[in-house]
């Protein structure tokens, strides 16, 4: 070994990274799902959150729940929103456990049997569900029946719920109920009660009032966020738009369409929001994820998981086009591999990523629409 060589010489060196920026009185930042772009930060006051949580809590001031169980992580803002703030407003208590012992394990691995018995034995009275962990539910008391009438409210939110799959629920004694929020305006927007039309996510909480674009998009005003991390600020004038399409009912009940981003206008000029279909493909037995397509196309196609055979895909999607309108009918169905975070199909909060999704079965769907296969149907305009 040559003692006199020189030492080796290091150079080191470090990329300094900016600091995002954060709008004055930040409080809590949230992220929004990133279903066709990255997730945006949502910057959050602790007043505008404060105010939220008091609305929710007097919206459900009348059911006399002594207790909640939290069945989501606390990074799911309507959850954080339950069981921080609201709970602040009312005599509560907060069951907060691991998320393996109610269930909750990986992304979006449930057992349901470990779910149930956990709200049994902790007696509780409030919980919110995602639309498949109350299929899940639902499937499990329908094989097992239990005593549900400790249970006084269940939220539905985080994604459209069917409406076939919310009746199902109640007629078995569960006190299932829509909501809908969106993480711009701290999560809760409108929430249904007993007496609220069946089918809609309820009336506008005390704290916003709603409006709609001749498009009939869903405006917000009320409290909002204080802007996007390092993006920019929000709207000055306290109004925010959705993006989500609805209405109001005769009763002031809210009921969603779907997304604006997500339209589908069929070749014969039919415009389609594939999100209920999707929530109706989602409540049939068997099937954990759906993707509806069809833009430009005569006639719709769902890639499905599901663990059912074809023809059993096919018989469970006939019945369901039964209760549809003849645009919405879903005339191709085909089993795909499971959407995951892994593939890029899936957001980290776990809704689906269309097109992605569609991109990455391109080769499939050309085949479906090939001019020798298309079974050309005229569709109502």
């Amino acid at each position: 070994q040559n003692t006199d060589a020189e030492p080796p010489c290091y150079f080191l060196s470090r990329t300094v990274e900016v600091k995002q920026s954060l709008p004055v009185g930040t409080h809590k930042i949230t992220f929004t799902s990133g279903t066709t772009s990255e997730p945006k930060g949502v910057c959050l006051s602790y007043a505008h959150l404060n105010r939220v949580g008091q609305s929710l809590a007097e919206a459900v001031a009348n059911l006399g729940i002594t207790n909640h169980i939290s069945l989501l992580p606390y990074s799911i803002l309507l959850e954080n929103m339950a069981a921080v703030y609201a709970h602040r407003f009312v005599d509560l208590e907060i069951i907060s456990l691991p998320m393996a012992e109610v269930g909750m394990t990986g992304s979006g691995q449930l057992d349901i049997a470990t779910m149930f018995q956990m709200i049994k034995t902790q007696a509780a009275e409030s919980m919110i569900m995602m639309p498949q962990m109350l299929k899940q539910l639902v499937q499990y008391l329908t094989a097992h029946p239990q005593d549900v009438s400790f249970i006084k409210f269940i939220a539905v939110g985080g994604a459209v719920c069917a409406v076939s799959l919310i009746e199902q629920a109640q007629q078995m004694g569960l006190p299932v109920y829509q909501g809908y929020g969106i993480s711009e305006c701290g999560s809760v927007v409108s929430l249904c009660g007993p007496d609220d039309t069946p089918g809609s996510v309820g009336k506008t909480l005390p704290h916003c009032e709603l409006d709609f674009t001749a498009a009939h998009e869903i405006r917000v005003k009320g409290p909002l966020f204080l802007g996007y991390l390092g993006v920019s600020e929000s709207d000055p004038n306290g109004i925010f738009y959705t993006g989500d399409i609805g209405r109001l009912d005769q009763q002031g009940c809210l009921h969603i369409t779907g997304r604006k981003k997500n339209l589908i206008i069929n070749s014969f000029g039919r415009n389609i929001l594939p999100d209920w279909i999707e929530g109706e493909l989602l409540a049939l037995p068997g099937v954990q994820q759906a993707a509806v397509y069809g833009n430009d196309q005569p006639f719709l196609t769902a890639l499905c998981v599901t663990a059912l055979n074809q023809a059993q895909l096919d018989a469970a999607i006939s019945g369901m086009n039964q209760q549809l309108p003849d645009y919405a009918n879903i005339r191709k169905a085909v089993k795909v591999p499971a959407f995951t975070a892994v593939n890029g199909q899936l957001t980290a909060s776990g809704k689906i990523k269309a097109q992605v999704i569609f991109e990455q079965h391109k080769n499939l769907l050309e085949t479906i629409y090939a001019p020798n296969n298309e079974k050309r149907t005229a569709h109502a305009v």
